[in-house]
């Protein structure tokens, strides 16, 4: 979250110069997430799947260009780097 509490927006693939915010299934409210470079990754699906760690432990993946969000796993150690392999 950017101050103010709003969400950074992101281009789309296939967008027309537009941006929009990719954060259906992300938390909305009271998140304070913090994502290290290392911690975001893609892999080569089509359409492509989008993973990151966060410093307070979750994971979260899109498997379909960032239009939705679920949190995979939670709990976990501070998230340093994430990495997929094609499936």
């Amino acid at each position: 979250m950017h101050p103010g509490g709003t969400l950074p927006r992101l281009p789309h693939p296939g967008c027309r110069g537009e941006l929009e915010a990719l954060s259906d299934g992300l938390p909305q409210s009271d998140a304070h997430l913090t994502v290290l470079r290392d911690a975001f990754t893609t892999d080569a699906g089509d359409p492509a799947g989008l993973w990151f760690g966060t410093r307070s432990g979750e994971v979260y993946a899109s498997f379909d260009d960032g239009d939705h969000w679920e949190l995979i796993a939670s709990h976990l150690p501070p998230v340093l780097s994430v990495r997929a392999a094609a499936g």
